[in-house]
C-alpha cells in the first residue's frame, strides 16, 4: 500500500505501451479504421504522436514519430519512477 503511486503511474504507463503496441498491429491488418477496437487505441495514441508526424516526417512506410514517441513513453516512465521517493 505504501507504494500505490509508483503503482499507479507504472499502469498508466503500461496501459499506453500496450495501446501502442495495439495500434501498431491493428495498422498492419486489414482492419477498416471504423472499426471500434481499432478507433479506440487510435484515439489514444494520436494525440501522443500527432505532435511529431508535423515535425518529423515518414521514411517510406515507417513512421519515425511513432517510434521516438514510444521510447519517450519508456523514458517518462522511468524518469517519473526513479523521481519519485521510495514510499510514496
Amino acid at each position: 500500500m505504501s507504494n500505490i503511486l509508483h503503482t499507479v503511474i507504472s499502469l498508466f504507463f503500461s496501459f499506453l505501451i500496450l495501446s501502442f503496441f495495439a495500434s501498431m498491429i491493428f495498422s498492419w491488418l486489414p482492419i477498416p479504421p471504423s472499426n471500434p477496437i481499432r478507433h479506440f487505441f487510435d484515439n489514444i495514441v494520436r494525440p501522443i504522436v500527432a505532435p511529431l508526424d508535423r515535425v518529423i516526417p515518414p521514411i517510406g512506410i515507417f513512421r519515425l514519430s511513432f517510434l521516438i514517441a514510444f521510447w519517450a513513453l519508456f523514458f517518462a516512465q522511468n524518469l517519473f519512477l526513479s523521481a519519485l521517493p521510495a514510499n510514496w
